[in-house]
């Protein structure tokens, strides 16, 4: 199995685990299954100035710690990357990361509001051959409000994941239920979680996948698995058509 944190690389910034700290968190992810996890820390272009290769170095700086506590779970290069107006030109320049140096970049989509030109920048992206991957669009105020902009930016060519808290309950009742809403449309392409919280993050992580497995002959689950997978290794992603999100009335949010 295949999953991301955006804080695992020990030491990086101010949210950053210490090296015990990240050792318990790797831990926890070969016990829940994972054998791939991918380093995603922040980044924002007009902000940032980490270069790629810091972050390779420190990803390999990890998986001698891990190694040297027997674990064989392994950690690849990646960022969550903040929408920008010039990312696709970044990208052009080398000065932002895919996932495991992958057609797919993982896209955070930030504030309560969607950028107002996310269309365009998403565009962008596919034309220097990226594959952009909104993070948990599910937890995004707009989107909630509004489904129908997240179908349009997949019937567009992007991707999105959904996080394992968010289809357990963990956040809210009424994200869940969005969750599987979104699930049932082919809304999102990935099920992975991102918290810093070792314990709920494994729990939720497991109860996820299970429950997916007891639904549909396990289809759903199958088919977040392989996509992780496909990820990885670089393949094209499987993609059914999205479906419109009749919007549904979830504890008087709508």
């Amino acid at each position: 199995m295949i999953d991301y944190l955006v804080n695992i690389l020990p030491d990086f910034n101010e949210q950053s685990p210490s090296t015990t700290e990240a050792v318990k968190l790797l831990q926890k992810s070969e016990e829940s299954g994972v054998r791939t996890l991918i380093a995603a820390p922040d980044y924002r272009l007009s902000q940032d100035t980490v270069l790629p290769t810091e972050i390779k170095d420190r990803v390999e700086e990890l998986n001698a710690v891990a190694k040297e506590h027997s674990l064989t779970i392994q950690v690849v290069s990646g960022q969550r990357v903040h929408l920008d107006d010039d990312l696709a030109k970044a990208y052009e320049r080398g000065d932002i990361l895919t996932l495991n140096d992958s057609q797919y970049m993982l896209i955070a989509l930030g504030g309560e509001t969607l950028h107002p030109r996310i269309s365009d920048i998403l565009y962008n992206l596919q034309l220097v051959g990226v594959r952009p991957i909104l993070a948990h669009p599910e937890r995004h105020k707009e989107i909630i409000e509004q489904p129908e902009m997240l179908y349009k930016l997949v019937k567009a060519g992007a991707l999105a994941q959904l996080n394992a808290s968010s289809f357990t309950g963990r956040v809210s009742g009424y994200t869940r239920k969005f969750s599987e809403q979104l699930i049932e449309n082919r809304l999102v392409h990935f099920l992975m979680s991102s918290s810093l919280n070792s314990k709920s993050r494994s729990s939720d992580f497991l109860k996820a996948f299970h429950t997916l497995e007891r639904q549909n002959d396990g289809s759903n689950a199958q088919f977040f698995e392989q996509n992780a997978d496909r990820l990885i290794k670089d393949y094209n992603i499987y993609v059914d058509p999205p479906i419109r999100v009749k919007k549904k009335r979830y504890m008087g949010l709508f």
